[in-house]
């Protein structure tokens, strides 16, 4: 962020996907991954855990969901990166950006972190 405000990218776009764990499509995730995984009992395990939030979402909180989101948003990252590509000038770019799939952040307190 420090090297964004240097670069005078100051202009923040915040966006916050509503109630992105109850949206994702599972047959979208399935196909994903099944253009990488081979593997028949990886991808009933995961058909199994999918299913077990009913027909569309992946559990928040739970320990696939980042894996799942961060897959399912690849094609955000494609479209922000060729945004980047579009708009770079030399060594200069008009767009930088982060991308969370968590809505929480560590935040410090004295003697450790806190939720």
């Amino acid at each position: 962020m420090a090297e964004a405000i240097v670069r005078h990218k100051t202009r923040i776009l915040d966006l916050d996907l509503r109630a992105y764990f109850d949206n994702v499509q599972h047959s979208l995730v399935l196909e994903k991954v099944a253009r990488r995984v081979r593997d028949d009992d990886v991808m009933q395990l995961l058909s199994t855990m999918l299913k077990a939030t009913g027909k569309k979402g992946v559990p928040q909180g739970g320990v696939i969901s980042p894996l799942i989101s961060n897959l399912y948003l690849t094609e955000v990252d494609r479209m922000l990166e060729r945004a980047i590509e579009t708009t770079h000038y030399g060594k200069y770019t008009a767009i930088q950006y982060a991308r969370f799939a968590d809505d929480r952040a560590p935040r410090r307190r004295e003697g450790g972190f806190m939720n």
